[in-house]
């Protein structure tokens, strides 16, 4: 019986020891390298409306054992190259062999007519210290990529009028972030008022069209271009003419043109509006024209602050 034992313990070596060798030479055989990604360019220049196909021209992927397998081709990820261009993004694709191995190759995007997510304020950032203050009310943010990220908008420095806020201009900053990691930040100022009977009935008002300008580097600029109208008691259109001296019962005074040429409505000459301006559009940066109007009185006046970033 001893010869039995000894010929079941050697046939057991033997067939583990071929198991071992088998496993061994399918652990050799298995594919575990995923393809290699070839690109013909290592930079690409495509618009923001590209579409997947034409972000993933010249590219292959080849696999050491199941050949081309382009096909698998996708893109992984896009995201803002932080120390590149501000156009410029790292595009990141993946392909995938018969195994399910996996290779990865990431080159630089460049989007023609892309631009930094952009800010709007719809009214001046103005408010009565009684009433409750919401900035996010006031502030949109847009993305050439995104569309409307308006919920995705940080106010920093809000608080300082949360609760019992004293009159005076705060500093705050705006900040949104877009799906390809692009951040934009735009610093505002909010005044906070005093309410009062002279304040509701008296001090005049300047309109801007818009309160927030992007300009590219090198585009011209005309602050006066972007007032919308003056209220003084009622709405006062802007006249961009020269004053007219007319003659009224038998008195010189001087009018707006529009008023001269009897144009309905009220009218106010660009002359009465003055501004002071800190924009150079040669040079990338935030900037601000603060516009002053003050009442023929001479006891009241008011600005108005058009924030021009130039991209």
């Amino acid at each position: 019986m001893k010869w039995m034992k000894r010929f079941i313990v050697s046939a057991f070596i033997i067939s583990l020891g071929f198991g071992v060798y088998e496993g061994y030479q399918m652990q050799q055989k298995r594919d575990i390298t995923g393809p290699d990604l070839i690109c013909e360019n290592e930079e690409i220049s495509a618009s923001i409306e590209a579409g997947n196909e034409e972000l993933m021209k010249g590219i292959k992927a080849i696999d050491g054992q199941d050949g081309d397998v382009t096909d698998s081709l996708l893109i992984e990820s896009i995201e803002k190259n932080t120390s590149g261009a501000d156009n410029e993004f790292l595009i990141s694709y993946a392909a995938f062999d018969q195994s399910n191995n996996i290779g990865v190759v990431t080159r630089k995007l460049h989007y023609t007519d892309y631009h930094s997510p952009r800010f709007s304020i719809s009214s001046p950032l103005r408010f009565s210290k009684n009433e409750d203050i919401s900035l996010v009310q006031y502030v949109k943010a847009d993305d050439c990529l995104d569309g409307d990220i308006s919920p995705f908008i940080k106010i920093d420095g809000e608080d300082k009028f949360d609760e019992d806020p004293k009159e005076g201009i705060y500093d705050c900053m705006l900040q949104v972030t877009n799906s390809v990691g692009d951040t934009s930040s735009l610093p505002v100022k909010v005044e906070i008022y005093d309410d009062s009977y002279e304040e509701r009935n008296f001090v005049p008002k300047i309109m801007l069209k818009q309160y927030v300008l992007y300009l590219s580097k090198g585009d011209t600029f005309d602050p006066a271009e972007y007032l919308d109208y003056v209220y003084d008691q009622m709405t006062l259109s802007i006249d961009y003419g020269p004053m007219v001296g007319i003659k009224e019962n038998g008195k010189k005074r001087e009018v707006t043109e529009a008023e001269a040429k009897e144009k309905s409505g009220k009218w106010v000459n660009i002359s009465r509006i003055k501004y002071t301006s800190d924009v150079d559009t040669g040079k990338k940066g935030n900037y601000a024209v603060v516009y002053t109007y003050t009442t023929d009185s001479q006891e009241y006046t008011c600005n108005a602050e058009l924030l021009v970033v130039v991209e």
